[in-house]
């Protein structure tokens, strides 16, 4: 059905409330979805993060596709703590290659100077910033939006599309614009900003996803 782990899990997720009473979809879920104990990990900086296969990290948006779109991994504490992990080790690493605040976000999207990448930990040979990754962590991290502001001000990562400034991916100290705005990335932007409190809240999120226990 799915890897191990890996944003797929909403599919798990998605069978498993279609088919309340299936016991061989039961078993699967069990298996490897019930709890993180059953799931691979990496460790970074003495934090353990899921993932798909040993010695090897998943992107940011992994994880908080899970968050926004699974009820099972945003109503766990287990899970939630791993989400928080994620963020620390995300910006961990772009403190240990020598970036300040506000430079993270290991995020998916337009590549340099085409195509497309997904950067993660130890896989960003460019290190391009991905304020979306910045943005959907909000929901745990509200001080991010100081780092959106920044990167805002600064006008690095903002370009011009379709005749309105957005923010983007963007490699420091370099001027690219990309060739295309991938919506599934830069969506994300969007979860992350109406998270924040002043606007539907990260409770609206984990109070309107089916949810297993009401099967």
């Amino acid at each position: 059905m799915t890897l191990p782990y890996s944003e797929y899990m909403i599919l798990a997720h998605l069978i498993k409330l279609q088919n309340p009473n299936s016991e061989t979809v039961d078993q699967f879920w069990y298996q490897h979805y019930e709890s993180i104990n059953t799931l691979p990990k990496s460790t970074y900086r003495d934090n353990d993060l899921l993932t798909d296969q040993a010695d090897r990290y998943l992107s940011s948006f992994t994880h908080l596709f899970n968050y926004y779109f699974c009820s099972a991994f945003s109503s766990s504490k287990e899970y939630i703590s791993q989400l928080s992990s994620t963020k620390m080790a995300d910006q961990l690493w772009w403190r240990n290659q020598g970036y300040s605040k506000p430079y993270w976000g290991h995020g998916a999207g337009s590549g340099y100077p085409d195509g497309y990448d997904v950067n993660a930990i130890n896989n960003n040979p460019d290190h391009t910033v991905s304020p979306s990754i910045i943005a959907d962590y909000l929901a745990l991290y509200p001080e991010g939006k100081e780092d959106l502001l920044n990167l805002w001000n600064s006008k690095e990562g903002q370009i011009e599309w379709e005749n309105k400034k957005i923010i983007w991916r963007f490699i420091p100290g370099k001027t690219l614009k990309p060739k295309e705005i991938i919506r599934i990335d830069f969506g994300l932007i969007l979860f992350g900003l109406a998270s924040l409190p002043e606007y539907l809240g990260s409770p609206f999120f984990t109070t309107h996803l089916p949810s297993l226990e009401d099967q």
